[in-house]
């Protein structure tokens, strides 16, 4: 059995979360000019909203419900994604974001694990619900 997260490391989890709402809220509110020109309106504002979702993995982390927060990690990385690769595209011009695009992406390979370790849980608690219904013939 998978040990429950501590109260610390929930809360951990809900703010570093609750940044990324921040954050969508401010690329909403002041889209950066550096980053929104060379992405377009559109673009912007669904990595924007994309953020400001990770409103919900932070209240199922802070409340240990990892079958929502699973799936809704998945749209926090797609924000970071195109954030990646919009810098990643800037690098060749500019090479002083480099540092920039190596810890966006580094942070996208963070939540991957994070997305991972909570796909295992899923599954795991699949496969004891599966086991303890009588009725279950797969």
């Amino acid at each position: 059995m998978f040990p429950p997260p501590s109260k610390p490391e929930r809360l951990g989890w809900a703010t570093f979360y609750g940044i990324f709402a921040v954050g969508g809220a401010v690329v909403l509110i002041f889209p950066p000019r550096t980053i929104g020109g060379s992405l377009g309106d559109i673009l912007v504002t669904v990595w924007g909203i994309l953020w400001v979702l990770a409103l919900i993995p932070a209240w199922a982390s802070l409340y240990n419900k990892y079958r929502v927060e699973y799936p809704t990690i998945l749209l926090v990385t797609a924000g970071v994604a195109i954030y990646a690769a919009n810098i990643w595209a800037q690098v060749p011009g500019t090479h002083t974001r480099t540092t920039q695009a190596l810890t966006v992406t580094a942070l996208a390979v963070g939540l991957t694990l994070r997305w991972l370790n909570r796909r295992r849980l899923v599954a795991w608690d699949k496969n004891r619900n599966a086991r303890a219904d009588p009725t279950h013939t797969g």
